[in-house]
């Protein structure tokens, strides 16, 4: 008996673009190509439906640049854009490779579904937590990805071998050493701002003032007291880390973590920052869907 799938994927391309777009790139393929259905998700050209509650999410921000955008209107030219300098008969060459990683862009997809759902349902801290699970998931996968398709098998597993040679530095620290590496560093130095909102003017300091006190101080580039904090996008996936630890770990007596005068509304507050946190995600698989299509 076949499972049922989470998610029900709809094509929202009009008819002339999906004449114009190889078929690779359709969502009616069957069977579903996951990595297929990511860039479509994650460039805001795709429709997903919840199996269970049957809610419609249109999907149309386009994560595939730092300082994301919304789509007003999608076609094949939303793609196009998604993997410049790459023309698309290079992305069709790469998706058309036999592929050993279907059940690892399947779960991918599913997380960032959920996190979209989430969303749709104003519940930003569930929407957090499957933030954080796509983290757990490519902080492996992604030096392994890469490692495997790189050219130069020598320099490759050197890096490789720089990486997991540290047990204590554990999974996420490896990624965040493989980030740091492979990544250019005018992208790590990109700037994003934090806007700090609340309802109420106290918590908004107390939002604020929590973020600002995880943040290391070369990372911080400028800030308006109470109000935002600018910073490089390379502190963000430490910031994600440390904002899951500080907030789901809530050990008696350890003041260290936040508490509900830190925190007063959950919601409220990883409503400001989880869209940084979803875009700096989507940056990473573009930038390695980047490497992939040069090999």
């Amino acid at each position: 008996m076949p499972k049922t799938p989470r998610y029900i994927l709809e094509e929202p391309l009009p008819a002339r673009s999906l004449k114009v777009l190889p078929s690779v790139l359709h969502i009616s393929t069957t069977p579903i190509n996951y990595e297929v259905a990511l860039i479509r998700l994650l460039t805001g050209s795709l429709n997903i439906r919840c199996n269970l509650t049957k809610t419609l999410i249109k999907q149309r921000n386009n994560y595939s640049t730092i300082l994301f955008t919304h789509n007003r209107s999608i076609s094949c030219n939303t793609i196009k854009k998604a993997i410049k300098p790459h023309q698309i008969r290079e992305l069709v060459t790469y998706l058309n490779k036999p592929q050993n990683n279907h059940a690892f862009y399947k779960e991918i997809f599913v997380e960032f579904s959920n996190y979209f759902l989430r969303k749709q349902q104003n519940n930003e801290v569930g929407a957090f937590l499957h933030l954080y699970r796509i983290l757990e998931s490519i902080a492996y996968s992604f030096p392994l990805i890469w490692a495997s398709r790189a050219k130069d098998y020598k320099a490759s597993f050197l890096h490789l071998k720089k990486y997991f040679s540290d047990p204590k530095i554990g999974e996420l620290g490896v990624f965040k050493k493989f980030v740091e590496d492979i990544f250019d560093p005018l992208l790590l130095d990109t700037q994003v701002q934090l806007n700090f909102i609340s309802v109420f003017p106290d918590w908004e300091k107390r939002y604020y003032t929590s973020v600002k006190n995880i943040i290391q101080i070369n990372d911080i580039v400028a800030y308006t007291d109470f109000s935002d904090i600018t910073v490089k996008c390379r502190c963000l996936f430490n910031l994600l880390i440390t904002l899951r630890n500080k907030y789901f770990h809530f050990l008696t007596g350890d003041g260290n973590n936040f508490n509900s005068d830190d925190i007063a509304d959950p919601n409220e507050f990883f409503s400001v920052i989880n869209e940084i946190f979803v875009n700096w995600l989507s940056i990473t698989y573009f930038e390695i869907l980047d490497r992939e299509i040069e090999i």
